[in-house]
């Protein structure tokens, strides 16, 4: 299951480089993302792969790494965005995509 639809590169070495590509220390990154230094050796290793919430926040920072990620890993980020749009379209705030004009 962590196949990585044509990546010449793993999640684990393209993380990695897009880290010391902005020049980031694996602690720097850590405080960016809310975990401990360790589970950013850890994704980097390959012995452990990113939670959705840290996956998500990786795209955001590295959007590089799309190519990377296993089908299951898009097939969970493709239901979060449903989710999301969903509940956007639901908010009855002026402008805003919250979802808590919806919370009476």
């Amino acid at each position: 299951m962590r196949s990585s639809f044509g990546s010449s590169q793993s999640f684990a070495d393209m993380l990695r480089q897009e880290r010391k590509r902005r020049g980031w220390t694996q602690a720097q990154l850590a405080e960016r993302l809310e975990v401990r230094q360790s589970a950013i050796s850890h994704w980097e290793s390959g012995r452990e792969r990113p939670a959705l919430e840290h996956l998500l926040l990786l795209l955001i920072l590295f959007p590089d790494l799309l190519p990377t990620l296993t089908f299951d890993e898009r097939r969970r980020l493709h239901s979060l965005t449903r989710v999301q749009r969903a509940l956007a379209a639901a908010c009855s705030c002026s402008g805003c995509r919250c979802g808590a004009g919806t919370a009476a």
